[in-house]
């Protein structure tokens, strides 16, 4: 532009794109999982930054791979994946299969989960809004191999047949009201395995390493390296 040139009037109406089909915002009911990778910050700083991608991505092919017709893959963030499904059925079913075929996996950590269902906004491929925020905020409160939902999907899980347990209510960063949190599991869905005390890894008999014993348990390790670890500093990893 020459100096002194006055900049040319841009007519919003006019260069305003109109959004597609898919972008447009829209009010739904749905079901909501979060599924991610317990110790990923461990496995991480003990195996470097390319086993710490290559287990985020095998997470997100395993979510991938498993939807069924009435599920979604949403997105992923870092270590985790959050899908969307129609029902509360679909979202257990769905999650279910991830966690049964995420034990398969050697060299892979335990997975976790939050699952909640009601109204939320879509814009995007996205949603947004409470629901959203609830599944996510359970999801944080599981231990490894964990399923934790809200009561709306406890009741479903129980008409599956499903084990439920309640916890309780539990006060949700950031959401006003307590929310009431189950720990549901399908029959036959086990998530027994031994873990890593110092990278988090799931260690299996097929995958085990070494194994120390100390204090009257059996420590197993997915390497040499992380048992040499937790030699050099053992209170630092032995498990509390």
């Amino acid at each position: 532009m020459e100096p002194g040139a006055k900049a040319p009037t841009i007519d919003p109406q006019r260069h305003t794109v109109p959004m597609a089909a898919s972008q447009q915002r829209q009010a739904i009911s749905a079901t909501f999982s979060f599924v991610d990778l317990s110790g990923y910050t461990a496995a991480a700083w003990a195996h470097g930054d390319d086993v710490a991608a290559d287990l985020a991505i095998r997470l997100m092919d395993l979510a991938r791979r498993y939807l069924g017709p009435s599920d979604d893959f949403v997105k992923s963030m870092g270590d985790a994946v959050m899908c969307r499904s129609d029902t509360p059925a679909h979202g257990l079913a769905l999650v279910a299969r991830v966690f049964t075929a995420s034990a398969e996996e050697v060299h892979f950590p335990h997975v976790r989960a939050g699952v909640h269902h009601g109204p939320a906004v879509t814009h995007a491929c996205d949603f947004f809004g409470t629901t959203v925020n609830v599944a996510a905020r359970v999801a944080a409160l599981a231990r490894p191999g964990e399923m934790l939902t809200s009561r709306v999907i406890a009741d479903e899980a129980i008409s599956l047949g499903w084990c439920a347990t309640l916890l309780g209510s539990r006060e949700l960063r950031n959401v006003a009201d307590p929310v009431e949190v189950w720990d549901v599991s399908p029959p036959e869905l086990d998530s027994s395995s031994a873990v890593d005390p110092v990278c988090r890894m799931r260690v299996t008999p097929t995958t085990e390493a070494t194994e120390l014993r100390m204090g009257g348990i059996t420590l197993r390790f997915c390497s040499t390296a992380c048992r040499n670890r937790f030699e050099s500093d053992p209170a630092r990893w032995f498990p509390r």
